[in-house]
């Protein structure tokens, strides 16, 4: 079933009405040159000259965050009943403000196109019904789970539905989070074991993990983890099938294939024959910078290397998008303007590679577009 659902995804067409006769239409991949929205820092009022500043700074695209977790702040300051939830219509869990329709309204009126960035097992509305994830030991210690069970049938129900009712809205595509990753030492719940067991004969109840085993397991919850994507984007594409599908892969995941797999059960390699249109490529510098112990340029190259690998691997080069910070994520200093530049410059090299900046939250963000820096 699994690969029956690969093949026909990677296969999937856009079927157009023209009077009595369907015709076949092969996929279109926009150039997306787009902004990430964690949150709208302004009033409401203020909503139609942000989005006029937006297309003058030659966006085309905007990535709008479509959910609340506890401690998130809200859009527009506007507080709410709900402490987690959505911001759209749903009857999974709270609807924090509904505001997605009327920014798709006047967003579609500067010719932009609206992607709603949603999560699914960090989102803390779901958490709070279903708990967290089983882990195993390892290196002698047990964790708490990162997200929701995707392997019980219930949770990964309302995680669909919850996809499915952003098809109310006339959104041109999705974001699927970051957070649709299995971690290392996760799955290890019993509907988890039960379904490896069936597949491989291996029995791992005692919520312990081998080093023989790690990479074994790490495969096989790649393509579990592809398969729940195949889902998603079934769902939607069946409600809408122009609907565009993007998914945020870890900067790691192109650049340290073996690791990617083991830290986040991610594979471009697998991925790519799933349903997804674009691939986000998660290319924040300084992040890297900090982790890696590495200064500009090396993590400059270490994107460079990422994007290429990307464009080698998906066709065409406008599906891969590279997504770059211009602003630190704790302290929400902006970056230095040379580097950004430096980042705008390098894309140069592929003129087809898409791009977004990110976090974006006011009117002054919007000076960082790097249409004016790509030649």
């Amino acid at each position: 079933m699994t690969r029956q659902l690969f093949l026909s995804l990677s296969l999937i067409f856009v079927f157009i009405p023209i009077g009595n006769a369907l015709i076949l239409v092969e996929p279109k991949y926009d150039k997306i040159n787009g902004i990430q929205i964690f949150n709208l820092n302004f009033n409401r009022d203020e909503l139609h000259t942000f989005l006029g500043k937006v297309k003058e700074n030659g966006f085309n695209t905007i990535m709008l965050r479509v959910f609340h977790n506890e401690k998130d702040r809200y859009h527009y300051g506007e507080a709410s009943v709900c402490n987690s939830g959505v911001y759209y219509k749903t009857k999974k869990i709270c609807t924090v403000n509904d505001i997605l329709g009327e920014f798709i309204q006047i967003a579609h009126s500067y010719n932009l196109k609206v992607y709603a960035w949603m999560a699914t097992r960090s989102l803390s509305a779901l958490k709070d019904i279903y708990g967290v994830d089983e882990t195993f030991v390892v290196n002698g210690t047990k964790r708490n789970g990162y997200g929701i069970n995707l392997f019980n049938e219930k949770v990964f129900s309302d995680i669909e539905q919850l996809f499915k009712d952003l098809l109310q809205y006339d959104i041109d595509g999705i974001l699927i989070q970051d957070d649709f990753i299995l971690k290392y030492d996760e799955s290890a719940s019993k509907e988890a074991l039960h379904k490896f067991y069936v597949d491989t004969g291996i029995d791992l109840n005692n919520r312990n993990i081998d080093n023989e085993i790690v990479d074994k397991f790490a495969e096989w919850k790649v393509n579990q983890l592809a398969y729940y994507i195949n889902k998603i984007v079934w769902d939607v594409k069946f409600l809408n099938p122009s609907i565009k599908v993007a998914l945020n892969v870890y900067y790691e995941t192109p650049l340290y294939i073996k690791n990617a797999k083991r830290w986040y059960a991610q594979s471009i390699e697998v991925f790519k024959n799933t349903g997804i249109d674009y691939f986000t490529f998660m290319a924040y510098h300084k992040q890297i910078e900090e982790e890696s112990n590495l200064e500009f340029f090396d993590a400059a190259s270490l994107i460079n290397s990422g994007i290429k690998y990307l464009i080698d691997s998906i066709e065409p080069d406008s599906r891969v998008i590279s997504k770059f910070q211009i602003k630190a994520f704790q302290n929400k200093e902006y970056i230095d303007n040379y580097e950004f530049e430096k980042l705008c410059s390098l894309l140069n090299v592929y003129d087809k590679v898409g791009i977004i900046v990110l976090p974006v939250e006011n009117h002054t963000d919007l000076q960082y577009s790097c249409s004016h820096l790509r030649r």
